[in-house]
């Protein structure tokens, strides 16, 4: 599902990233929704981000649905980052049974190798697991960096952005790998599903 951040009296509303899962009462979403703006020339990060900015703000699917409120997410710091931004859903809000799973892959389980997938409007694209223990690898700026998984796809993502947020995951059992958090060509970062409080 695709979703965006509304528009706050400060800043545009965030470009179109993907609803990730439903765990527990929260909707969970890539950070990008409370890091970057959409304007003419395309994403902008906002570099005058406070923390707590955007708690309470709208979030919508495409169509201007309003899915819920933003509920937490941390600014990135020079530590490790958190990668999700936690979304309280609207009591009228429905959610396909895909979204409302949530089974992560156990790291012991993880392997160089596996073959996992994500989906986009019913096209699966399929990739490879590059390292099988969670690594710190740069994210958004070189001074910010995450726990992720590389994961190498067999085509090209084309809009690389708008996949953020997609749900990885082994297509023959349906445990989730994580969350497509950074892409570039074929290659992917992907946030521990296992990691996600």
């Amino acid at each position: 599902m695709g979703i965006y951040r509304n528009k706050t009296a400060r800043f545009k509303q965030s470009a179109e990233r993907l609803l990730f899962a439903k765990k527990d009462d929260h909707l969970l979403a890539p950070i990008d929704i409370c890091l970057f703006e959409q304007t003419a020339s395309g994403a902008t990060f906002i570099n005058s981000n406070t923390p707590g900015e955007f708690i309470g703000t709208e979030v919508r699917a495409t169509g201007n649905v309003k899915i819920g409120v933003i509920s937490e997410y941390s600014v990135p710091s020079v530590i490790s980052i958190n990668p999700i931004v936690k979304i309280t859903p609207d009591p009228l809000l429905s959610l396909s049974p895909t979204l409302q799973s949530f089974n992560p892959i156990a790291r012991s389980q993880v392997r160089i190798g596996d073959q996992v997938v994500f989906s986009i409007d019913g096209v699966r694209v399929i990739g490879e697991v590059q390292n099988h223990i969670p690594t710190q690898l740069p994210f958004i700026q070189p001074s910010f960096t995450v726990d992720a998984y590389e994961v190498k796809f067999k085509q090209r993502l084309i809009d690389i952005d708008s996949v953020h947020g997609a749900r990885v995951f082994y297509p023959s059992t349906g445990q989730i790998l994580g969350m497509l958090i950074g892409s570039q060509g074929t290659n992917a970062i992907v946030y521990p599903a296992d990691l996600i409080n």
